[in-house]
């Protein structure tokens, strides 16, 4: 993790930092709010759970694939699970 903070530090603004890292869930849209948050825990966070739209951390993610030259054509695209499925492959096939 430090890595990638490393690299966050070197292609990203400060103000874009925020937007990458301060958000506990992500949905796939823009709330009218830059983010909400909720009273509620999670298992990475203390007392609160903040929730970020997509569009938000899209531009930053975006830099940072490019940085990395993330091969995007290799992701795939489909139906609910097919990401979260490509990504388990890959982590099977590493270790």
């Amino acid at each position: 993790m430090d890595g990638f903070v490393a690299l966050c530090r070197t292609r990203l603004t400060d103000a874009e930092l925020p937007a990458l890292f301060d958000w506990s869930v992500l949905v796939p849209f823009a709330p009218e709010e830059e983010e909400i948050v909720l009273p509620v825990g999670t298992a990475y966070s203390g007392e609160e759970t903040v929730v970020a739209g997509a569009p938000r951390v899209l531009a930053p993610a975006e830099r940072l694939a490019d940085a990395v030259e993330l091969p995007v054509d290799a992701i795939p695209a489909g139906d609910n699970l097919t990401l979260s499925l490509w990504f388990l492959s890959c982590k099977s096939r590493s270790t």
